[in-house]
Order: C-alpha cells, then sequence, then structure tokens
C-alpha cells in the first residue's frame, strides 16, 4: 500500500527569497540557505586513483570564491575565499562571476560550516 503526499498545499522558497550576501557576512546569514554574487578563484578536482594502486583520500570537489574580481589571486587573504563543495565543478569558469545559490552542510557554534552549490547562474 504507497501513501501519496501532495506537496502544492506547501509554499517552496525560489531562489530570489533567500538572502543576498558576501564572503564576510556569511557568518551572520539567518537562513540554511543563500544567495551569493562571486568569482570563481579556483577548482579543485580530486584525481583519479588509478586501478590497484592505493590512494590517499581526497576532500570533495570544490571551487573557491572571492566577492571581487582578484588583481593578484596569491595575495587574497584566507578570509575572503570562500570553499564551495560541488559535484558539478567542471560547469564553472575560474574568472567568471555567477549568483550561487548555497546551502551550509552544517553551522557550528554560529559560525560558516561547510558550504554546498545548491544552483549557479553567470552573471
Amino acid at each position: 500500500c504507497a501513501l501519496l503526499i501532495s506537496m502544492s498545499g506547501f509554499s517552496q522558497k525560489k531562489p530570489k527569497d533567500y538572502p543576498l550576501v558576501k564572503i564576510s557576512m556569511l557568518h551572520k546569514a539567518n537562513s540554511d540557505t543563500v544567495r551569493m554574487k562571486a568569482f570563481v578563484l579556483d577548482i579543485y578536482v580530486c584525481p583519479p586513483c588509478p586501478p590497484g594502486m592505493i590512494c590517499k583520500p581526497c576532500i570533495e570537489n570544490n571551487f573557491m570564491a572571492v566577492d571581487e574580481k582578484p588583481v593578484d589571486p596569491m595575495k587574497i587573504p584566507l578570509e575572503k575565499k570562500l570553499r564551495v563543495m560541488t559535484q558539478r565543478p567542471d560547469s564553472l569558469t575560474i574568472g567568471k562571476r555567477y549568483l550561487f545559490t548555497l546551502r551550509f552542510k552544517s553551522r557550528k557554534d554560529g559560525k560558516a560550516g561547510d558550504l554546498e552549490m545548491v544552483s549557479f547562474k553567470p552573471l
């Protein structure tokens, strides 16, 4: 016996309903999902492990975001960078600006925890 529940009675938030934040203000966000306009500084994809080899575990695929287009990426302080986990890092382009919808994976002690990308739109 299957139970079918209609979700039409519930309001579902649209991306534009989430707060728009900057990296420096992320810790003050009062929502588990936020929007952010940011540039992609760097992209990390875990390299494949060759068959038969023992490889050390990688961190999840991710990208590094910054609020402003960097003149010199090597001089950006760590507190102005944001690591965002994603299954689709190859969908992004380094140096391009996007409007991201991001979700907190965890929040500890009121500080920003890991974030994952929900969606993105080129700007």
